[in-house]
């Protein structure tokens, strides 16, 4: 299964404690509630921007009354609208901004109070996984059941000048955890890069189906199994058509597409520059 709690807006319930004890800077979203109010009041704020001259045309009777006392209005008149709609220049990057701000303007104190929402949101997927992962470990399901734990991407919380993971390829958006859980295999650490495109043919292998010819990545059940390997592994990631990557564990290079020349390519010695600077 796919959760989406972990995506911005990092917003906790009424009561919940954050698991850092961090002071919250005056304004900043905590609660869904709260996340819906400053939503609101930044469609006001910069609707001119924000919707296209169809939604104008269209909508006269919304944005004649666009204060911050009607503000709750707009925000229903927003909410009514499909992602792919042709009246907000971006929808995401709306949401998006209408977050980060407050990080963005708020500086390191709201960047950490960012940071800890995100961090007691995970705690709280945490406890329920947790919870699964003792159910599949009952004899029933243990012996006949793989569980696999990733994420399609890491997050940015003002790494690279960037929040969210939409904004380059360095690694605090490219890492992710990959935790394999499977029947006969007792606890290890494969100490090579992976994949995500890796996934599949391991799974395939492991209950012993043939990985389709076309499968682009390569079952680690070898190094599951313990085996040793003397092949050099690298990952490449690939972000909207604008640039490409390609690390192992020392070296990452960083090739944007365009403009393509020496002087735009970033090259990286992870073991020294973990952090890309």
């Amino acid at each position: 299964f796919y959760t989406k709690e972990l995506h911005i807006p990092y917003s906790i319930e009424a009561g919940d404690k954050l698991i850092n004890e961090v002071q919250r800077p005056e304004g900043f979203p905590v609660t869904r509630k709260d996340h819906q109010n400053s939503l609101a009041e930044y469609l006001v704020e910069n609707y001119r921007e924000l919707f296209t001259d169809k939604a104008f045309k269209e909508h006269p009777e919304i944005f004649k009354n666009a204060t911050m006392k009607n503000k709750d209005d707009l925000l229903a008149f927003f909410r009514t609208l499909p992602d792919n709609t042709d009246l907000v220049n971006d929808m995401w990057m709306l949401e998006l901004n209408s977050y980060i701000r407050h990080a963005a303007d708020g500086g390191p104190e709201a960047v950490n109070f960012m940071r800890a929402l995100y961090d007691t949101k995970l705690s709280q997927l945490d406890a329920k996984l947790g919870l699964l992962l003792e159910y599949l470990q009952t004899p029933q399901y243990a012996p006949k059941t793989i569980v696999v734990i990733t994420s399609g991407n890491g997050e940015q919380f003002g790494e690279h000048g960037g929040f969210s993971h939409d904004f380059g390829l360095w690694n605090e958006i490219l890492n992710t955890p990959l935790i394999v859980i499977m029947p006969g295999y007792g606890k290890q650490r494969i100490k090579e890069v992976t994949k995500n495109i890796d996934i599949l043919p391991t799974l395939t292998e492991a209950v012993g189906i043939s990985t389709l010819a076309r499968a682009q990545g390569k079952s680690l059940m070898p190094q599951i199994r313990g085996e040793e390997s003397t092949e050099v592994r690298y990952a490449v990631s690939e972000k909207d058509g604008s640039g490409a990557s390609i690390q192992n564990y020392e070296w990452k290079l960083i090739v944007p597409y365009f403009p393509l020349d020496l002087s735009s390519l970033e090259l990286y010695h992870l073991k020294v520059d973990p952090g890309e600077t």
